[in-house]
């Protein structure tokens, strides 16, 4: 161990092992943190090339190779918890997210949430067993959290009951939607719905946007990757632009509001339930942000514990 460091450690005015305790919720969680950490990170399956000689596409693509692995080890293991899946993609996925993160963090729970018994049998299970990966297209190149501007239209057809779904600007381009770049074969797709020529407000609708055969995009889709950001550059965002795109009238999530066949739109017990699917991204954000400015500030302290100004001297 460095001497500087070891000198900061014995000079503490605590012990760092009762600290951790009390941060991971006592000494058992903390053992099993330790425990789970060790046990994927010694597993050289996830080893790979370092990131930072990786092209974009090579740095998603090891990315959700590690991911899909630690998916199945998961499994095996029998880790469900959010706590045991969390503590596990921070040891061994860049920031504790990669390319099918966003389908476990605003797919899966929006179906749970605001479909009915009936599309939970139809899409909750594939999307489980990750027969399809989803994403959550909200975001517009025009409108970011201002969701109530947002101008994607599902327009329902009465003769052939199906909604009819365009992005008629550019600026209703669905954008910076992460899994959408790349990974994604379906989205739920947040729209202006109008029945009988009348706007019934922001609805939710799941989308297939790729192929699950051939992974291309359907018809009357254009999709794609927005390219390198600065942060969580595993992670795929993209964007998506639609025309004339027809999908069934059950594809539309029901909690949220329904519709009958004749084009009768039947309000949901709350409105307030169509913005339930980004709640739980929302609140995550507090501690996603807590963990990582708790990484820097060990960084910081460190480095700041061993760095020499001038010129080095036994002694």
């Amino acid at each position: 161990m460095n001497a500087d460091l070891e000198r900061e450690r014995k000079s503490a005015t605590f012990d760092p092992e009762e600290l951790s305790a009390v941060l991971y919720g006592g000494r058992e969680r903390l053992q099993q943190k330790r425990h789970l950490v060790h046990l994927f990170q010694s597993d050289r399956t996830f080893d790979g090339p370092d990131a930072r000689f990786l092209s974009r596409q090579e740095h998603v693509a090891e990315s959700l190779r590690k991911q899909v692995y630690l998916i199945q080890k998961c499994q095996q293991l029998g880790l469900e918890s959010m706590e045991e899946v969390s503590i596990v993609n921070n040891a061994v996925l860049d920031a504790g997210i990669g390319p099918l993160s966003l389908h476990y963090a605003a797919f899966v729970p929006p179906i749970r949430l605001m479909a009915d018994e009936q599309q939970k049998q139809k899409w909750l299970g594939p999307a489980e067993r990750c027969e399809i990966i989803g994403c959550y297209a909200q975001t517009e190149l025009g409108h970011g959290s201002f969701v109530r501007g947002i101008e994607t239209r599902a327009d329902y057809d009465e003769k052939t009951k199906q909604f009819v779904l365009n992005t008629p600007t550019i600026t209703a381009t669905k954008w910076w939607v992460g899994s959408l770049g790349v990974v994604a074969t379906h989205a739920i797709l947040m729209a202006q719905l109008y029945t009988q020529g009348k706007p019934r407000g922001l609805h939710p609708f799941i989308v297939q946007i790729r192929s699950t055969d051939t992974h291309k995009p359907m018809p009357g889709v254009i999709v794609g990757d927005i390219g390198p950001k600065f942060g969580f550059a595993t992670v795929d965002n993209g964007f998506l632009r639609l025309k004339d795109v027809r999908i069934p009238k059950d594809q539309m999530l029901t909690k949220a509001g329904q519709v009958l066949d004749d084009g009768t739109y039947v309000k949901p017990k709350s409105a307030k339930l169509v913005y339930g699917g980004m709640l739980g991204i929302r609140a995550s954000l507090p501690r996603l942000a807590a963990h990582n400015i708790a990484k820097a500030t060990v960084i910081a302290i460190r480095y700041s514990s061993v760095r020499r100004q001038s010129e080095l001297k036994p002694g």
